[in-house]
């Protein structure tokens, strides 16, 4: 778990990431007093800045099932006047009643879960009507590496693809969102270039 965190944090170094990320709380339009659900919080980063967003009037809730960075994030926060708060929560059982929120979101979480359908089901129950829900999915079969030998390369990428619960996600968001008749759906492709094997 702590090697976890480390990627995490390297990886919300990256440029694409970090552009993609302020991406989505323009999207979320959230206002001063909002509530908002930030499931597979991680290190409590994104919560942090939902906080700021929303201001002291408002109340941001970051979950995550495992302990590591749950207590990584209250760490983080130590010392602010931010009204939001970590807690360990199931995905596809969370402890917060019907139409508790503002908003919903989960960034690369679903692309892990054995039952995206049941955590979105969750996510919907927690949001109240007419509020917003976003996810962000990479798909990594989409992703592409100028190498010499192609047959190799293709293997490695399909296996690189295929570690995941499910690679595909990302092109799976639209129809799970349509499937819940959702209305306003908005998808956004984001390319990321990576240029550093590390």
């Amino acid at each position: 778990p702590g090697g976890f965190v480390r990627v995490l944090d390297a990886l919300i170094a990256l440029d694409f990431i970090r552009a993609y990320k302020r991406r989505t709380f323009e999207l979320l339009d959230l206002q001063p007093g909002a509530s908002v659900l930030d499931l597979g919080c991680g290190t409590g980063d994104d919560a942090q800045v939902l906080a700021r967003l929303v201001g002291p009037t408002g109340r941001v809730v970051g979950v995550d099932h495992s302990e590591t960075v749950i207590a990584e994030a209250r760490e983080r926060v130590l010392g602010t006047t931010l009204s939001v708060a970590f807690q360990v929560a199931d995905a596809y059982a969370l402890p917060f009643p019907d139409a508790t929120f503002d908003a919903c979101r989960a960034d690369r979480v679903f692309h892990h879960l054995e039952h995206p359908c049941q955590a979105f089901g969750e996510l919907l129950r927690v949001t109240r009507p007419g509020g917003r829900v976003l996810l962000i999915e990479p798909d990594f079969e989409t992703a592409i590496v100028d190498a010499p030998d192609r047959a190799l390369t293709r293997r490695l990428l399909n296996f690189y693809c295929d570690g995941y619960r499910d690679g595909w996600m990302g092109r799976s968001l639209p129809g799970l969102f349509r499937e819940a008749r959702l209305t306003e759906i908005i998808v956004e492709p984001v390319p990321g270039l990576l240029t550093d094997l590390a």
